[in-house]
């Protein structure tokens, strides 16, 4: 008598639970998006796991890079001096190549964009599209990528000396198109540890439209990073993988973000030894001089043997 009376008050009290308009809410699952941003890529030829060891490193996590050229079938000479201009082309196989290497947004907002020529954007936009992967920045607009139910919009500009003066009212669109903002600068100049007056003023208006992400690349060298608020500025990531020999900045930096709907939850910069002239990216074999360069940088967080994570 007393097991069956047992059974019969579990069950009235499950009963009651199930009425309950608690246990009828279903707990929704927070919106997070796990990404990591790289800087300049130049594949060329080939690039056949240029990036591959770099994205098993980020487990859990989809990458955005910058294409430095446009994607051509010029890209089997992946490197063309004319007239004096070095012009940069990427080999057919490249959109595969970043698929596989876990990428899953490219920036084409750069000064090597038209290497092809005015249309050079729209194909190269087009052949990444066939490939699963979302182009953004100049002619290819504004991408949004979605993860667990975070929509997470993407914007490419490149600055080259100046401010554009439409960026405000670009910034403005695109921090409407999803739920964050994460906005991607390249710059020209050479390699410097500090962010010059441009790009400052660049990132303080992408602040001011929202944005929770602001990265820089284009100089190929790394710089420092900071946490404003809900969001986080990297001032220069430097180089992922470049196949032309014109850069020897190996020195490189990932920056490793966990979003939400209000902005940054967590992030971290970490070294890499960037892959050049063919050879592939992987994590920093020595990321300890980097750590301390940081740190000289006024990078303020939380040390680890291979990474900083970003406090204010």
């Amino acid at each position: 008598m007393r097991a069956w009376v047992a059974v019969w008050l579990g069950a009235a009290l499950a009963c009651g639970r199930e009425a309950g308009p608690s246990d009828r809410r279903e707990v929704e699952a927070p919106a997070v998006a796990e990404l990591w941003f790289a800087g300049d890529v130049h594949l060329g030829p080939g690039g056949a796991g240029a990036l591959a060891e770099l994205a098993a490193a980020m487990p859990g996590a989809g990458g955005v890079v910058n294409l430095e050229g446009p994607i051509d079938v010029r890209g089997a000479q992946g490197v063309v001096h004319e007239a004096g201009a070095l012009r940069l082309f990427n080999g057919t196989g490249t959109p595969a190549e970043l698929a596989r290497a876990g990428i899953v947004a490219v920036d084409l907002a750069n000064n090597h964009a038209v290497d092809a020529g005015p249309a050079g954007p729209a194909t190269t936009a087009a052949a990444l599209r066939s490939a699963g992967l979302a182009p953004f920045g100049g002619p290819a607009g504004v991408a949004v990528i979605e993860q667990n139910g975070l929509r997470v919009a993407l914007a490419g500009f490149d600055l080259a000396d100046e401010v554009p003066p439409e960026l405000p009212a670009a910034l403005a669109e695109a921090s409407r198109a999803g739920d964050v903002l994460a906005v991607s600068f390249h710059t020209a100049g050479p390699p410097l540890y500090l962010p010059e007056p441009p790009l400052r003023r660049a990132a303080n208006l992408a602040f001011e439209a929202g944005a929770v992400v602001v990265v820089a690349h284009g100089t190929h060298s790394l710089a420092g990073a900071e946490l404003r608020g809900p969001g986080v500025v990297a001032w220069g990531l430097g180089n992922a993988a470049f196949a032309c020999d014109c850069t020897d900045e190996r020195e490189a930096l990932v920056l490793r973000v966990r979003l939400g709907r209000h902005g940054v939850e967590s992030a971290a910069l970490i070294p890499i030894d960037a892959g050049l002239r063919g050879q592939p990216a992987h994590l920093a074999g020595d990321p300890a001089p980097v750590l301390d360069l940081l740190r000289a940088l006024g990078v303020q967080g939380s040390r680890d043997r291979d990474r900083i994570t970003l406090t204010q």
